[in-house]
């Protein structure tokens, strides 16, 4: 099974963070083909992102939203758009042949009001779980 597993991106404001939540999936992941993609360290996010799906082809896009907001107090930036515009790029692009399954402490958070998106499977929590073919 093809894996794709995303950091969400967070505009420019913020500098990179190592996606290790990711890493550790990833590596925690055997016997499947898993790929790991952070937007935020791109030229371009939205063109690389829709490359990765076009090219690899997922059968599961996992998205780990870490943050909300930018907690600056000066200038708050919320990064719930840049999430809602990957997702609206991974429905376009892989046309319902994918299940997407969102994680991280962002998502966690907010996960009654992120639920509407029709996610198909949302971990609130530590999960042990595995993807069968």
């Amino acid at each position: 099974m093809k894996i794709l597993l995303v950091q969400a991106y967070l505009g420019t404001q913020e500098p990179p963070i190592f996606p290790l939540g990711l890493s550790y999936l990833a590596t925690a992941v055997k016997g499947h083909n898993v790929k790991v993609f952070d937007p935020n360290v791109v030229e371009n996010p939205p063109s690389e992102f829709t490359n990765i799906l076009l090219r690899f082809r997922p059968e599961i896009v996992g998205i780990s939203l870490r943050n909300i907001d930018s907690t600056n107090k000066r200038k708050v930036v919320f990064y719930y758009r840049f999430f809602k515009e990957m997702i609206s790029l991974v429905e376009k692009h892989l046309n319902g042949h994918y299940r997407l399954v969102v994680g991280g402490p962002g998502f966690s958070m907010f996960a009654n009001e992120i639920m509407f998106l029709l996610l198909s499977m949302v971990f609130l929590s530590r999960v042990k779980m595995r993807f069968e073919n």
